[in-house]
């Protein structure tokens, strides 16, 4: 078979990587180096020729392989700090060894021992001009030989001066340990029953000292068991996306592996805007010692930070709590009417381009979809179980818990929900959105983040190159768009419209009643309306003729601008003083002595007789009951009949008058039904 010759120094590429013929070694094969690398490759003319047979090697122009530069880049970065001087140091070696080998310099011991000493005094002079610390101690001519030896193969690359790792670099298990250890945890380390690696370890001596038994019997060497250490490297060095895989779920080593993502980018305020709620992790006291956990929503602007609007409710939240959020993110701020300094200030506000909401059913309704389509707004929902989609807005909870609740009575711990402090007193709820609106206002916004931008900044700044915030709606509209439609229709009675024990009435009201009543039969004509649990003092009553909506006012003035939770507080407080007064022991002492006068103005006047219908109807129904009269001897004769002539005519006509009054009292019963 015909070989392929090869000189040194030619250079070849075999599958795609470069190798430098460095002539011709043991047995008379070809020497060739990596220029990538440092195995080297030993193959005789035959092989060659078989391979440039498959098209497999590819020869190149002759140069001097260790002057080619690596395809790839060296960053001294990367090389650790304790050896960076010493790496410097062989590279000047190097550097002078290669002008030193192209003037004609030999590589025998004592050129080389000279060339060490001349090398090493110009690199103390040179450490000396550049203010480096430089190592006194010269290395020997064999070992300036082996390092130019390393610097040759690798082609001039600088990570072949690093000090090479002493110590034992192959693995020492036998391959019969070697298996027995591979197949122990993929057959029990790597299932779903997720067994301990102390629990894999034990399970696998037990198998190692049985095999062990037939071996000894059969005259064979006994295999050692791998240490718990050694089965740990070999765990450790598995992927760990196929061990989470293995142990648990798709899904959980996707979870555990990904890399870390972020919400959707942004360029200006109000581009988008995330919602989400959570429980605070503190007690609040809503009167009479009845104590909850207060619901937070929270409104947050991507681009700024910034909380455009919160609410507050000691209920689980829904699309209705969202709603009344939007509302005060929409709406500007004024401190006097939300309870706050009327020196603070709250710039942020306006319709969001896109309102971001967790990916659960209390974000559904479908009053607020009707809400996003009047406003203009598209709503988005976060993937599940991805809480990094609305990032800023988890880690606003985490920041309200941890600055405002840890100092007061009743916190609620991380790792113990229940556990509270008893101490009262506690904070109310009132109490609570003040500190909250305070803490928004006040700190907040002025708070700066990573690079040095508070949330005010980055507002006023976006709203320069933007335009203004505003939305450019009426507010009423807008609080209309915001309202939940009733759940039912509602009767207008004369005086009004009755809803959570209010009267709503005005005078278009009237109007529209006394147009529809006819269309109702007589009865009081119904209508739908819209309301908000921010006000429960005013209602929106849709006009069916029209199509449109009117604002209807409560008579209750002092339930204008009432919040609904604030309002069933009032009807509370109003039920308990009512009980209160009739259970005093002076309304019960008055009832028993006003009972007792009326006994005894009836003992003295007489009982009242049930009129005679009424003794028909006893149990429910007519009755038939009978009552005896009295029959009259004579009938008693008018006086003209008796002093009448006594003729014959007349005689007969009184006897005949008689005689028919005598029969028609005979025929009375004794006994009349009724």
């Amino acid at each position: 078979m015909a070989g392929l010759s090869l000189s040194k120094g030619e250079s070849l590429s075999i599958n795609g990587k470069t190798y430098s013929c460095a002539g011709k070694g043991p047995g008379g094969r070809y020497k060739l180096i990596p220029h990538k690398g440092r195995v080297d490759k030993y193959l005789s003319a035959d092989e060659l020729y078989d391979l440039s047979l498959r098209n497999k090697i590819e020869l190149h122009e002759t140069s001097d392989y260790y002057r080619e530069m690596p395809n790839f880049q060296v960053n001294l970065s990367t090389i650790p700090e304790n050896q960076l001087d010493e790496v410097l140091m062989r590279h000047f070696y190097m550097t002078e060894m290669d002008a030193y080998r192209r003037n004609g310099g030999k590589l025998s011991e004592k050129p080389v021992t000279n060339f060490v000493i001349q090398t090493h005094k110009k690199y103390l002079k040179n450490c000396h001009e550049l203010d480096r610390t430089a190592i006194k101690n010269s290395p020997s001519e064999a070992t300036v030989r082996r390092w130019y030896r390393y610097w040759q193969k690798s082609g001039g690359n600088v990570l072949s001066l690093i000090r090479s790792p002493s110590g034992n670099t192959h693995s020492k298990l036998s391959p019969e340990q070697l298996e027995l250890l591979e197949e122990i945890i993929k057959s029990v380390y790597l299932n779903k029953h997720r067994r301990s690696a102390r629990n894999v370890h034990e399970l696998m001596a037990a198998k190692i000292d049985l095999e062990n038994r037939q071996r000894s019997a059969n005259g064979q060497k006994l295999i050692d068991t791998p240490s718990y250490n050694t089965l740990c490297r070999h765990i450790q060095k598995l992927d760990k996306y196929e061990v989470l895989t293995s142990r648990f779920s798709h899904e959980y080593a996707y979870k555990m592996t990904r890399h870390q993502r972020m919400s959707p980018i942004v360029s200006k305020h109000l581009e988008l805007v995330q919602a989400d709620h959570t429980q605070a992790d503190v007690y609040v006291d809503l009167g009479l010692g009845v104590l909850v956990r207060p619901w937070v929503t929270l409104l947050v602007d991507r681009y700024s930070e910034a909380i455009l609007g919160f609410w507050i409710s000691p209920y689980a939240p829904n699309a209705d709590t969202v709603m009344n959020a939007l509302k005060m993110a929409i709406s500007p701020k004024i401190m006097s009417e939300m309870g706050g300094n009327t020196t603070w200030q709250w710039p942020m506000f306006g319709i969001p381009d896109e309102l971001i909401l967790d990916n659960g059913k209390d974000f559904l309704g479908r009053d607020l979809e009707q809400a996003a389509i009047e406003l203009g707004i598209t709503l988005s929902y976060s993937p599940p179980r991805q809480a990094f989609y609305k990032a800023e807005v988890e880690r606003e909870f985490g920041k309200t818990n941890k600055r405002l609740f840890s100092k007061y009575n009743g916190q609620v711990y991380k790792y113990e929900p229940e556990k509270h402090g008893l101490d009262y007193p506690h904070l109310s709820f009132d109490e609570f959105k003040e500190l909250f609106l305070q803490w928004i206002v006040t700190l907040r916004h002025i708070t700066p983040n990573k690079d040095g931008y508070t949330p005010n900044q980055l507002w006023a700044n976006s709203i320069q190159k933007n335009g203004f915030a505003g939305s450019g709606l009426e507010e009423d509209y807008v609080k209309l768009c915001l309202s939940k439609s009733s759940r039912k229709r509602f009767s207008i009675q004369p005086d009004g419209v009755h809803f959570n024990s209010l009267t709503f009435n005005n005078e278009w009201l009237s109007r529209y009643r006394n147009q529809i009543v006819s269309h109702y039969d007589g009865k009081n004509p119904t209508v739908e309306f819209k309301w908000s649990e921010s006000d429960v003092g005013v209602i929106w009553v849709f006009d069916e003729l029209n199509h449109t909506f009117f604002e209807v006012k409560s008579k209750e003035k002092i339930a204008h601008g009432r919040s609904f939770f604030n309002h069933k507080v009032v009807l509370r407080e109003k039920n308990n003083r009512k009980k209160a007064n009739l259970s005093r022991h002076e309304y019960h002492d008055a009832v028993l002595a006003l009972e007792n006068k009326i006994d005894e103005f009836t003992q003295a006047k007489g009982t009242k007789k049930l009129p005679a219908k009424a003794a028909r109807y006893i149990k429910g129904g007519p009755n038939k009951s009978k009552r005896k009269i009295n029959k009259p001897s004579q009938p008693e004769l008018p006086r003209t009949l008796s002093n009448q002539s006594h003729s014959e005519e007349g005689a007969d006509e009184f006897r005949t008058m008689k005689d028919e009054l005598t029969d028609e009292i005979e025929n009375i019963p004794d006994e009349i039904e009724f």
